[in-house]
Order: structure tokens, then sequence, then C-alpha cells
């Protein structure tokens, strides 16, 4: 007599546990000495009668009607393929995340490094800046042409204020060049000094923020005793020797800011490569 062999899902075992369920407390069951338990022909028909009428709503096909009935569970005996390919698909979508974290990650870290190269960048240019416009402030006011031209130069600069005054003033082109350079051009680049002295603690370090305060200071009062030169004809000799002294004050100061720079902020850059 063959065997009935029915292969079940593990939804198909669910659908006709409770019909199975029910059925054997219908037939006789024979225990034999191993862990299996065996029916009789009347015992099986009437659960293949029961299998008949559930397995309408699952697709199982019974087979025979006589012979041993053999209840196969598919899913635990075939390679789980679904679920490997879950798991598969799991690790994947882990790993993509993660990649995508990390290029994220790399971005940020890379968009930080440009902004703040940038803001170094752009605090270096404005260094430079400042101290181009110091660098012409010193070199103008400590020119050496009123150092050579003496009182007589300072004379003739009385001259072209008393002309400059008149309401059509005349003056030689040799006058007007005197003028920018030794009255105008001096005191421009003063002022410009003094307007950005507040914001040099922010772009220089501490002791290079003090040489050069230090040197502005200083280039005021080359400034005030030039004034006194040029307008005042009485102790001209005094104040010009008074000149001299400061002038190189001046100097060293400005060798010393020069020093702190290279120090500092520059590493190597010379005031004659600006």
């Amino acid at each position: 007599m063959p065997d009935i062999i029915v292969h079940l899902s593990q939804t198909d075992l669910n659908a006709l546990g409770t019909t199975i369920q029910d059925t054997l407390s219908k037939v006789s069951i024979h225990a034999t000495n191993s862990n299996s338990v065996k029916f009789s022909t009347s015992d099986i028909q009437t659960i293949l009668a029961g299998i008949k009428n559930a397995s309408a709503n699952t697709g199982i096909q019974v087979i025979s009607k006589d012979g041993a009935l053999h209840l196969i569970d598919d899913t635990q005996h075939h390679f789980p393929w679904k679920d490997a390919a879950q798991v598969l698909v799991a690790i994947i979508v882990g790993f993509f995340g993660a990649w995508l974290g990390f290029q994220n990650h790399q971005i940020t870290k890379n968009q930080k490094n440009i902004a703040q190269e940038k803001l170094n960048l752009d605090k270096f240019s404005t260094r430079i800046q400042y101290i181009e416009n110091i660098d012409k402030c010193f070199w103008r006011i400590t020119d050496w042409g009123f150092l050579n031209g003496g009182i007589n130069l300072c004379e003739k600069l009385y001259i072209i204020i008393q002309k400059s005054s008149r309401h059509t003033p005349e003056l030689s082109a040799s006058e007007l060049s005197k003028k920018e350079r030794y009255l105008v051009a001096p005191i421009e680049s003063l002022l410009r000094c003094q307007e950005i002295q507040y914001q040099i603690p922010a772009l220089f370090s501490e002791k290079t923020t003090n040489s050069i305060i230090k040197l502005i200071e200083c280039m005021k009062f080359i400034i005030s005793i030039r004034s006194e030169l040029v307008y005042k004809k009485t102790n001209r000799q005094r104040n010009f020797d008074r000149y001299i002294r400061v002038r190189k004050i001046c100097q060293t100061r400005h060798q010393k800011v020069w020093e702190n720079l290279k120090e500092n902020e520059f590493f190597g850059i010379n005031s004659q490569s600006l």
C-alpha cells in the first residue's frame, strides 16, 4: 500500500493544525518503542478526510487515500533563500548608510577646513594691507628729502603755505610737488594709520601690536615737530635737531615692528618686499 506524501509549508501546517487536532480525537493511536506514532488504515482515511476538507483553502492535493501518511514541513528542509536575501539586503543597506554618513562627515570636515583657510587668507590679506599703510606713512614722515632739505626747505614750504592761502593761489609745478610730498601726503598717511589703529589688536600678536602702536605714536610726534619747523620761524634749528633725534627713534621702532612681524606673523617677509 503506497504512502501518502503531503508537502506542507509552515502556512499550510498552521491551516491544517486545528483540523488534524480535532480529527485525532476520533482515531486510535498506536504507540511504538520509538518516538513515532503509527495509525491504522482507517485512522489515516479519517485524517485524510479532514485534510481534504481543510486543503481547499491551502492548495494541497492529496495523492492517495491509502497507505501511510507523511506530513513534511518544506520550510524546515530547504535553504532559507528568502531569509538570506533579507539579511543580505539589510547588510547592503547598512553598509551604504554607513558609507553615506562617512562621506557626509568628510564633506563637512572639508568645508570647515576650506572656511578656515579662507578666514586665514582674508586675515593675512588684511594684515598686508595694514602694514603697507603703516610702512608708507613711515617712509613719508621720515623722508630723506625733508632731512636733507633742512631749514631752507622749511622756509620754502612756509612760502608755499602762504601762497596756498590766497584766494587764487599761483604755485609752480615744483611747488605743487613739494606741497604734496612734504605737507599733504604725510598727514593723509598718518590719518589712515589712526583709523586702523584700534583694529590692529584683532589681527596681530600682542608683541607686534604693541610695537605698531608705539611706532604710530612716534610718527605723530614727528608730524608735530615738522609742523613747528614749517609754521614757526623761531627756534627752527633747535626743533630741527629734535626732529633728527626723534626720527632715529622712529626708525628703531619701525625695525622692531618688522622683527615682530617676521617672528609672529609673516615668517620671513621684510618691508622691502611690499
